[in-house]
């Protein structure tokens, strides 16, 4: 049996701190309520490794009452009947809004102070009550970092406010409608703020694994309050990029495709990481899917551009992403029109050697000798691929010219050797 705990990190605060979190839903709880519901759709739940910080703001106006009284003049002539009420306002501190995590047991942490409690609400277990309406704890389920299926085991949060007021008086749960003896309105606005770093470790460390995307890419794994955080957009990118390049980037079409269906998710996670969106491009190359493949180096482009364009000092790794995209557009253009000579072939061989052209000049700036080795192999690649693609022309012109790039690519290398050496 699976075992879901909610460790309490502050389940009592003094005073009511500014949310820390990167996500939020907001509710209302009404007083006519009485038994436990969602405070939230059933579509929103919460999941390991989410931290919650709960606030209860908001006021019931418990046990309102409506009455009417006789009014004469001094003389005992011309009564009539007056409409009387009276309000009693409260907030949490003296009317609780009981919360409870379903469908599991709140444990505690340490079991002294936050220990489930009953409230006098028929015997139902809820979490602590907080006198000043925040709570703060981290849902904790076993396994999390190793069974999707842990990683997947959603709660729903419950509310109901409390039978009683001041611990001893009942209220009553009546509508204010037609002006009843004795009813309640009002409403308590549950404020839920979602952290989703821990979420991300334990994504990470569920990863280590090998998932296909079926697995890993539904909605209970990337739950909206999860990927709609943008804190946390990039690190899921980051994990999901991981492991497709671990488990999934060789092998046969099938595996290309698995490696694709992931690749495209963790693109709408983070569209500016360059790197991404040229591996998808370079897979649909290999998979013959040219649209779509251009559509990837279109905004791997766009992407690399801007980031090399914002970017000082340049690191290799922004060069290289720029160069990659370029010649993944050149590749496409080239094998588009294959069998196609002059002048139109010219456009790949361009995009090659402007490729080569930011690898070398870049080159000469790093700090790093790994990082230069880096870009000189970058600038020598791409001067061979506009190399190979002019000699497919034939013409003498062109032959000279190939064999011209050819001897930039071997100076390339030759630099390479020096920095490898020093």
């Amino acid at each position: 049996m699976m075992t879901i705990q909610f460790w309490l990190a502050t389940a009592v605060l003094a005073v009511a701190a500014p949310m820390q979190a990167n996500a939020q839903l907001s509710a209302q709880v009404l007083p006519e309520r009485s038994t436990f519901e969602e405070v939230f759709a059933a579509s929103h739940k919460f999941y390991p490794g989410q931290r919650l910080q709960i606030r209860i703001d908001g006021q019931v106006d418990a046990n309102h009452r409506y009455w009417r009284d006789r009014e004469c003049s001094w003389f005992g002539l011309k009564c009539k009947w007056v409409d009387r009420e009276a309000s009693n306002f409260m907030a949490v501190d003296r009317l609780p809004l009981l919360l409870s995590l379903e469908p599991t047991t709140a444990l505690s942490k340490p079991e002294s102070t936050n220990q489930p409690q009953w409230y006098g609400n028929a015997g139902a277990q809820h979490l602590p009550v907080a006198p000043n309406g925040v709570y703060d704890f981290t849902v904790e389920v076993m396994d999390a970092d190793k069974s999707v299926e842990a990683f997947a085991t959603g709660v729903a949060l419950r509310g109901v406010v409390a039978d009683k007021f001041d611990a001893t008086n009942p209220i009553n749960r009546g509508q204010c409608h037609n002006r009843p003896p004795v009813c309640s309105s009002g409403a308590y606005k549950v404020t839920v703020g979602v952290n989703n770093q821990e979420r991300v470790e334990l994504l990470k460390r569920l990863l280590k694994s090998r998932r296909v995307s079926a697995e890993i890419l539904g909605r209970r794994v990337m739950d909206p309050l999860f990927v709609q955080d943008a804190m946390a957009k990039p690190e899921i990118a980051d994990a999901l990029f991981v492991h497709a390049t671990r488990f999934h980037k060789e092998g046969t079409d099938e595996a290309r495709r698995e490696y694709l269906a992931i690749l495209s998710f963790a693109s709408t996670q983070n569209p500016t990481r360059a790197d991404i969106l040229n591996e998808l491009a370079a897979t649909y190359i290999a998979l013959g899917e040219f649209t779509a493949a251009s559509a990837s180096v279109k905004e791997g482009l766009t992407a690399a551009k801007n980031k090399f364009d914002s970017e000082q000092p340049r690191r290799a790794s922004t060069v290289v992403d720029l160069a990659k995209a370029l010649g993944l557009r050149a590749a496409i253009w080239a094998q588009e029109r294959a069998g196609m000579v002059g002048t139109d072939m010219m456009v790949a061989v361009g995009l090659y050697r402007e490729a080569a052209k930011y690898c070398l000049e870049e080159a000469v700036n790093q700090a790093s000798a790994q990082d230069k080795l880096t870009l000189y192999g970058c600038g020598k690649d791409h001067l061979i691929d506009a190399g190979r693609q002019l000699a497919m022309l034939r013409s003498r012109d062109n032959l000279i010219l190939a064999e011209r790039l050819l001897s930039q690519a071997q100076e390339a290398a030759r630099l390479a050797v020096d920095v490898s050496q020093q």
